[in-house]
């Protein structure tokens, strides 16, 4: 009986929440097409994982740098001295370069330096074949002394080394202790001194040296050899020491060195410089080819630090106060949010948690979220920087990532790596053998900027294309400018083009250089012979006012334009001779010209096998009926974004569209609320998509949207562009209640620049931005 009673409330438990549950209003997952079904293209293969925090900035004769052909470099002090091959001495001041050579003023007695050290506050020792050159900086002056006498010649400097009050020299007649102005050989009983020295470091208090001839030690003014028996590590040219052992970087491995013994730790790789953010005592993560740590998680399972010396696990305790931590910053959630953690076992009283780019809280800031916050968001990446004979840089970041740069897949100039310094806030200046230094540097703006005027006039939009600047003007054509110097390049315009665009909309180049503008005149090219040709109605566009132009990652040329109308009445695509419409009608003419004949335009059209989906040919009326499915039919496109995938369209009425090559689709709202007017969609080196409204800017990563935090201001978003300094950030050009400006968004921090009247468009090319009002254009230095 009780049993039975049981079973009875049970079924009736079960009966009344179900009729709770049928209560509510159901969901489902977003019908076809929703953000969820399409998928953005990937970055390449060979791309290292993206730093978003800093810029890397190139320095060449093209920029000012004196020289090229860079064999040492120093950061000290907020100057950086760099060593040549051909020109002598080059310092970086007040962000310019100053070259000194015997010919300058004040004269420096020596056109290659080929090692540089700090002797004192203010004053350096540089090594080259004339001798050891002394430096002083005083006053934002430079004074220059040799400070080794002839012999009657001097022995070529090939580095320096400072061991307490004695200065070690690499010479051409071996190593030399130099005192008074005079170099003297280092005693040697064994005939082991090497002439081809050429790197070393203090280790224990014991100098070492490397060169072509291995490893030799310094004690009590004795050369000898580091180990008892030749040791195979090839032509060592790079040492550096970490906590608990020293670095050698040789021709043909990166070894470990521990006082004992000599084992690998990267084999099969020719390292010439070697560089560890100052304060940091160990490399950030264990640096192991087959156990890399590339995500948090695992990171945070295996992080180890090490706090006054010693080497601690990550407890229990640690983890607690990292939930504590999460609870109190909802931002702090998001992984890539934060990278290493540095933690000591009294995680009750004291800790040191390495925030977001390696800077460090201290106790009372966990009651200042926003203090914490802004902690996490401003420093650079610090960590073990590499430099290979011929493999480019190596970083080994506290964010627990490893990244190698080289020539092919960043701003890296050059793939023979020098020599490498910094300073403790993550500055790091890595200099190549012939192609001129990179830096990687930490970037603020400041809240106003003083314009350079470039044009008098209104424009619809600015653009950087190439080496040059385009002005699409509102009455005046395209005017083309240097931005460098702010001279005009070119201005197409009537009469000197008959028939040429008064109203100018957009202007792109395409693979084969090929120069593209649009505007109330449909469709002008400059083709590589210098000939201009005009497209229009005729030639298959979908009207003679063509809006917007994209030429996509496919190297295929879009235009849009015309009145509201249905979404692929208004997107053509270029087909050598003509354009060729989106629109239905076409798609049926198409099909109407026989299985072969459709077939093959219907692939050059990219309906088969050029994107995602596919054209039923086969079922052609049902491919027909799912062909068009938006949901609005008078949406007017204002921005285009060609993918290998589907091409991609935003709307004046803030609806974002995709061609996915089946047909026309509506992508879901979800998560969108109401962007306006969408003013532009940008392709970002991850593979997400860079979505900017009118109201809202968000990425779309093909499964959903991610909104980007505002920075509080009620503004009207009006354009975009990369930085090209660091592509992980984008510029937006703004209106605000009368005023405008511009802004750039780092990983989700703003920086502002506000001037007086509205923005309606914004181009960058370092260091300049150039932005446009309804008044003029003008240039801003970053």
């Amino acid at each position: 009986m009780g049993r039975g009673i049981a079973i009875k409330v049970l079924f009736a438990f079960v009966c009344a929440i179900c009729e709770i549950l049928l209560s509510f209003p159901t969901f489902s997952c977003n019908p076809e097409p929703g953000p969820q079904h399409f998928e953005v293209p990937s970055p390449p293969i060979n791309q290292p994982v993206p730093i978003k925090k800093g810029y890397f900035e190139v320095h060449n004769t093209l920029t000012g740098l004196p020289s090229n052909e860079i064999l040492s470099i120093l950061s000290d002090e907020g100057i950086v001295l760099a060593g040549s091959a051909d020109k002598g001495l080059m310092i970086f001041k007040d962000n310019k370069w100053l070259c000194f050579s015997p010919e300058s003023f004040p004269p420096f007695n020596s056109r290659t330096v080929s090692t540089i050290i700090s002797h004192s506050p203010g004053k350096y020792l540089a090594g080259t074949p004339d001798g050891i050159i002394g430096i002083k900086a005083e006053n934002d002056s430079f004074s220059f002394s040799t400070l080794t006498s002839s012999r009657p010649v001097a022995w070529k400097i090939q580095f320096l080394l400072k061991n307490n009050d004695s200065i070690w020299a690499c010479t051409d007649n071996g190593i030399c202790l130099f005192h008074e102005g005079q170099l003297f050989p280092a005693n040697d009983p064994g005939n082991v001194n090497p002439i081809g020295a050429c790197c070393g470091i203090i280790r224990n208090g014991l100098s070492l040296f490397g060169g072509n001839q291995g490893i030799v030690k310094i004690e009590n003014n004795i050369v000898s050899p580091l180990f008892a028996e030749m040791h195979d590590s090839g032509w060592v040219q790079a040492f550096q020491n970490i906590a608990s052992a020293t670095l050698i970087g040789t021709s043909n491995a990166l070894w470990k060195y521990d006082g004992k013994n000599m084992n690998y730790f990267i084999p099969d790789l020719w390292i010439k410089s070697m560089f560890l953010t100052p304060g940091l005592n160990d490399i950030p993560f264990k640096m192991d080819r087959s156990d890399e740590i590339n995500s948090f998680e695992s990171f945070l399972d295996s992080a180890k630090s090490h706090v006054e010396g010693q080497t601690v696990e990550v407890d229990p305790e640690t983890k607690k106060l990292y939930e504590k931590i999460e609870a109190m910053v909802p931002w702090f959630k998001n992984p890539s949010n934060h990278t290493s953690y540095l933690w000591t076992k009294k995680s009750d009283e004291f800790f040191n948690i390495c925030m977001k780019w390696g800077e460090m809280a201290s106790p009372d800031l966990a009651k200042n979220s926003k203090e914490l916050e802004r902690l996490m968001s401003s420093s650079l990446l610090k960590g073990f920087w590499v430099g290979t004979n011929d493999s480019g840089v190596i970083f080994y970041a506290n964010d627990g990532i490893k990244r190698n740069y080289t020539t092919d897949n960043s701003k890296l100039p050059g793939n023979s790596v020098t020599c490498i310094s910094g300073d403790a806030s993550g500055e790091t200046w890595i200099g190549t053998k012939n192609s001129g230094i990179l830096r990687y540097r930490d970037f603020t703006i400041s809240s106003n900027k003083d314009s350079q005027l470039v044009w008098n006039g209104k424009s619809n939009k600015v653009k950087i294309l190439g080496e040059n600047l385009y002005i699409c003007s509102e009455k005046a054509g395209l005017l083309v400018y240097s931005p460098k110097n702010i001279e005009l390049v070119n201005h197409y315009k009537e009469p000197f083009i008959p028939g040429f665009h008064l109203n100018v909309s957009d202007v792109d180049i395409d693979s084969s250089g090929r120069l593209w503008v649009t505007g109330d005149r449909g469709v002008w090219m400059l083709d590589d012979k210098n000939k201009w040709r005009n497209f229009g109605s005729k030639d298959g566009l979908p009207s003679q006012k063509i809006d917007v132009i994209d030429i996509g990652a496919n190297s295929k040329i879009y235009v849009s334009g015309g009145d509201e109308s249905q979404i692929s009445e208004q997107l053509a695509q270029f087909f050598g001779e003509y354009f060729f419409s989106y629109r239905i009608d076409s798609v049926k003419g198409l099909l109407s010209m026989g299985t072969v004949t459709g077939t093959s335009y219907l692939k050059e059209l990219g309906l088969i096998g050029g994107y995602q989906r596919e054209f039923d040919i086969v079922n052609a009326s049902k491919a027909l009926s799912l062909y068009e499915m938006t949901e609005n039919k008078t949406e007017k496109i204002t921005s285009l974004l060609g993918t290998p995938y589907y091409i991609l369209m935003g709307t004046q009425a803030g609806g974002l569209h995709i061609f996915d090559g089946e047909g026309f689709k509506k992508l879901s709202d979800q998560m969108v609320g109401k962007p306006g007017q969408i003013k532009c969609l940008k392709q970002m080196p991850n593979g997400s998509i860079l979505i900017v409204g009118e109201n809202r800017i968000m990425f779309f990563d093909g499964k959903k949207y991610i909104p980007v935090t505002d920075s509080g201001m009620m503004r009207k978003y009006t354009g975009a562009a990369i930085d090209d300094l660091n592509s992980e950030c984008f510029w937006v050009s703004f209106s605000e209640s009368g005023s405008g400006g511009a802004a750039m968004c780092q990983d989700g921090k703003w920086q502002t620049i506000k001037v007086e009247t509205p923005i309606r468009s914004i181009a960058v090319s370092d260091p300049f931005l150039f932005v446009a009002d309804d008044f003029a254009v003008y240039r801003w230095t970053k």
